[in-house]
């Protein structure tokens, strides 16, 4: 954990010191592709204190985007997706993820309208055709990312009579996006993939941004299956009482940070493409 905080410092200084940050607030950042990969909320300044402790941390594609506007309302609808059954003679690399499921039921919970798509009921079929109803799509499940197609990489979902279960970046870019405002992507990797020279990781998460959902929380790393329960159980709380996802995430990776080492929870990043406010402003996969 030494080691940790002394290359979280050594970030600190190279790349948000030159600039300075703000008292308070928010913090975006539009990176370039060298450093598409750091864990900007994670990282400590001279004092020792996270970045996520003085600022709300969000990256974005471009400023462009990041300065359009645009007034997040209090999310009613949610489609929480878990984990299919692992088929060990296809997918064998792939662990059991226990809390998966549960994390998906106990966030459709928190929404008075949902549906909650688990075991052979999370096929492809089945969530485009949720998609529509939704203002929050959650995804607990495992993420396989190609790194030299970024078309190819995929979360796994139920199998169907058409599909193997890989809901792949090409098959959700054909989906409709204009309906959910956050889609989480809690899964591992899930903002890698193969490197660009202008744009960075063409990740999953990627596809979603530029089929126009304006907040997508992905992962820079793969992920712990009981860590992202904990965390998207707050952050959900947290959005449900009007918080933008930006707040939200950052009030669950400070909840987690005194227990838990960056390595854990500093994998958690927002995307943005618009500096909305949430309805109450102010406040391994």
């Amino acid at each position: 954990r030494q080691d940790e905080d002394r290359i979280a410092a050594s970030l600190f200084k190279a790349l948000v010191q030159p600039v300075g940050t703000p008292p308070a607030g928010r913090l975006v950042i539009v990176a370039d592709a060298p450093v598409h990969g750091v864990p900007f909320a994670a990282l400590r300044d001279g004092q020792g204190r996270l970045l996520v402790e003085t600022v709300a941390v969000s990256m974005t594609p471009s400023i462009g985007q990041a300065l359009d506007s645009f007034r997040l309302g209090i999310p009613k609808s949610v489609v929480a997706v878990g984990a299919p059954p692992v088929d060990v003679s296809t997918y064998g690399f792939l662990p059991n993820l226990p809390f998966a499921n549960r994390e998906a039921g106990e966030i459709g919970a928190m929404y008075p309208v949902r549906r909650l798509l688990t075991g052979s009921n999370a096929s492809k079929q089945a969530i485009a055709a949720s998609l529509r109803e939704a203002d929050v799509v959650h995804f607990a499940t495992h993420a396989v990312i190609h790194r030299d197609d970024a078309t190819l990489s995929y979360l796994l979902v139920a199998p169907d009579a058409n599909g193997d279960g890989r809901l792949t970046a090409r098959e959700i870019g054909g989906m409709s996006w204009s309906k959910p405002s956050v889609v989480v992507l809690a899964a591992c990797s899930t903002s890698a993939g193969p490197e660009s020279r202008s744009q960075g990781p063409l990740g999953l998460s990627r596809v979603l941004l530029e089929s126009g959902v304006p907040r997508v929380i992905a992962t820079l790393w793969d992920i712990d299956d009981r860590v992202s329960h904990e965390l998207f159980t707050t952050f959900h709380r947290q959005i449900r009482a009007g918080v933008d996802p930006i707040e939200a995430l950052r009030t669950a990776q400070l909840q987690l940070a005194g227990a838990h080492p960056a390595s854990e929870w500093g994998a958690f990043t927002v995307y943005a493409t618009r500096l909305g406010t949430g309805a109450n402003a102010g406040g391994q996969r």
